[in-house]
């Protein structure tokens, strides 16, 4: 997580583009981080279909919200998202 809050503190545009897979099923304070703060996630173990989706709707957001004209950081109502 540590990468991910530098690129936070500054502001990283590159920080809208990351999508976390976690093995760490004993930190609970990873998992509080990702819901927190929004983040696409999965946590293992997962079936392959479950990391599909969530990186399809991941894509699917930013591209309907680039399309809008909103910052990818903001919700979009698709129908399909979280």
């Amino acid at each position: 997580m540590f990468p991910y809050a530098k690129l936070q503190q500054r502001e990283n545009p590159l920080r809208e583009h990351i999508f976390f897979v976690t093995g760490d099923v004993l930190a609970q304070r990873r998992h509080e981080f990702l819901e927190r703060n929004h983040l696409p996630h999965v946590a293992k173990p997962f079936r392959v279909e479950e990391q599909s989706e969530a990186v399809r709707r991941m894509l699917w957001g930013e591209a309907r919200a680039a399309a809008a004209g909103a910052k990818s950081s903001e919700p979009v109502e698709n129908g399909i998202g979280p």
